[in-house]
């Protein structure tokens, strides 16, 4: 599925994994328009997290947000 991403999704991608690969507990917040492939994104990057048999939430600010996660 990453080879699905565009440009903009893979930067932010590889921001982050280098994040979780690096152990830096850092702290993201993503905010697009609707449609643009944040919760594709998320999903993703969680995949990735516990195939490595690591524990990932996820939060949303919303109730509609949050039934996608």
């Amino acid at each position: 599925n990453e080879c699905k991403m565009v440009e903009e999704q893979k930067k932010v991608y590889a921001i982050i994994s280098n994040s979780i690969e690096n152990k830096k507990g850092s702290l993201f917040f993503l905010d697009a328009p609707g449609g643009t492939g944040e919760t594709f994104l998320l999903n993703l990057l969680l995949s990735k997290v516990r195939h490595n048999g690591d524990i990932a939430l996820a939060v949303a600010p919303s109730g509609i947000a949050a039934t996608l996660l």
